[in-house]
């Protein structure tokens, strides 16, 4: 994912064959999106396997360890897809090829199309008032 290893040109011809790039939008999507800063592509690039499974050879990212989603409410905003400095916007400068990768057009668009569908799906109050009173339900909260 380096552009010293990959021109522009070669990356884009290879990333679709290497990477499971849609699972790695939604991926990120709902990673970024939840807070979660200790993910890859965030403050700190932790907490995910790369896996690559031997039916289709390509790269997916699996999540683990999420219990620090929401840990830093006063740092939530949604990932800006330009380099920053500021640590607590996701994709910053620590991972240049997760910058690249994510604002590579044709990435992008199907990011923010992920990004669209959760909007109106998940993120939506009458899609997740059933599990929030299930949850109060059983004195969870």
């Amino acid at each position: 994912m380096s552009p010293s290893a990959t021109p522009t040109p070669e990356f884009g011809e290879q990333i679709w064959d290497m990477v499971n790039v849609e699972e790695f939008c939604c991926n990120w999507a709902v990673r970024l999106n939840t807070d979660d800063w200790d993910t890859w592509g965030a403050n700190r690039g932790k907490n995910c396997y790369f896996y690559r499974p031997p039916l289709d050879g390509r790269w997916v990212n699996i999540a683990w360890d999420m219990e620090l989603t929401y840990g830093n409410t006063g740092s939530f905003m949604p990932p800006t897809l330009t380099a920053t400095s500021n640590a607590n916007h996701a994709i910053n400068g620590k991972f240049p090829e997760v910058f690249r990768f994510i604002n590579y057009p044709p990435i992008k668009r199907i990011y923010y199309g992920v990004m669209k569908e959760m909007i109106g799906r998940q993120f939506r109050g009458d899609f997740l008032d059933p599990y929030m009173r299930k949850l109060a339900s059983i004195g969870m909260q």
